[in-house]
């Protein structure tokens, strides 16, 4: 009860009617595991990293990913023309559906922020932010970005995730740029939702 108030007076009722299905029951299992790790520090965050990974995971294919696999497909976007690792990426976003991680969405908001030359698929995203301007301002503003990047120098979403080895601090490092004690509405995990409270 206690997580679940403090869920709905972060987010408020209206922010999550955005949200996919399962967040707040991602969101509520990273916040007891959270629980349980402040009581027990031997506990590993791995389980806490897992759950706000979902959340993210969804986020990204709810809010990102889906609506790009059908401008990529509109723009007939659909052909790999460069053995490139990101663009072959994206080539299988689009034509057969594969999630886009959190990895790789760093990878391209980081080229995009730094103009540098982008490839077919590439460069189709990026126009597909240029459409959805108010997505495109959350992912590119700096507050976001600088927190996004704090975050995959971490490798708490990629090697140390697994191999297990997620320190308390790194944990709680995490969780703060995620989810900021349910206070800051800097946070990532707000930030993604509340981009969705305009309608496109």
């Amino acid at each position: 009860e206690v997580i679940s108030s403090r869920i709905n007076n972060y987010f408020w009722d209206l922010l999550l009617l955005n949200a996919p299905n399962w967040t707040i029951e991602w969101i509520t299992t990273a916040e007891i595991n959270h629980y349980n790790m402040m009581k027990n520090p031997s506990i590993d965050g791995f389980w806490i990293i897992s759950a706000y990974h979902k959340v993210l995971d969804l986020f990204i294919e709810s809010f990102i990913t889906n609506n790009f696999r059908k401008f990529a497909k509109k723009k007939n976007q659909i052909i790999l023309r460069v053995n490139d690792p990101l663009e072959k990426s994206l080539n299988l976003i689009v034509n057969k559906k594969y999630i886009l991680s959190a990895g790789r969405l760093y990878g391209l908001l980081k080229s995009i922020k730094e103009e540098e030359p982008l490839y077919d698929f590439w460069r189709c995203f990026k126009e597909y932010l240029d459409k959805y301007s108010d997505l495109k301002n959350v992912l590119l503003w700096d507050d976001f970005f600088n927190s996004f990047t704090r975050l995959n120098k971490s490798e708490v979403l990629s090697s140390k995730r697994h191999s297990w080895t997620i320190t308390k601090k790194e944990t709680t490092d995490a969780r703060r740029i995620l989810i900021w004690e349910f206070r800051d509405k800097k946070s990532m995990i707000f930030l993604l939702l509340e981009s969705q409270s305009v309608n496109f």
